[in-house]
């Protein structure tokens, strides 16, 4: 065999030993799906602790994430949702408006801030932002619970 022909072979067989190195040590970066997952199931576990009965460890786990996890909209939201439930109308309403500086037609943050300006006496933003959450959510429930609202201001 020629020596220019054990040369390709050799330059072949190097090309195909880095490709499969460098594959072999390029896997895919899960760190963020899985910090996601985690952050999920942090809130997840959270929430339920704050309906069975040991409220404040679940709002402080959920405090936690907030602080650690800014930009996470589902903490705030549930946030929200507890600052609603104990009557804390300005930390709800904050709470409403970061998820929808984070995603701004988040159904679930239209339909509280809605509630909200209900109990403070706008009834015609209260529709407005209803009406906004009934175009953005696919969830029947939410829908006729919203439409029936919508209704009752109405009247």
């Amino acid at each position: 065999m020629s020596s220019g022909k054990i040369q390709l072979i050799l330059l072949g067989s190097a090309i195909i030993f880095g490709v499969l190195l460098f594959s072999a040590r390029t896997k895919p970066d899960t760190t963020a799906i899985e910090r996601e997952i985690s952050i999920n199931e942090q809130i997840d576990s959270a929430v339920a602790m704050v309906n069975s009965g040991v409220p404040m460890k679940g709002i402080s786990i959920l405090l936690d994430l907030a602080e650690k996890n800014p930009d996470n909209w589902r903490v705030h939201l549930n946030l929200g949702m507890f600052s609603l439930q104990s009557n804390q109308l300005d930390k709800a309403k904050s709470r409403f408006e970061r998820v929808l500086d984070l995603q701004p037609k988040q159904a679930e943050a239209l339909y509280f801030l809605g509630h909200l300006h209900v109990i403070e006496g706008d009834t015609i933003r209260a529709i407005e932002m209803m009406t906004s959450a009934l175009k953005e959510t696919d969830d029947a429930t939410l829908s006729e619970e919203i439409n029936s609202y919508i209704n009752e201001l109405k009247n």
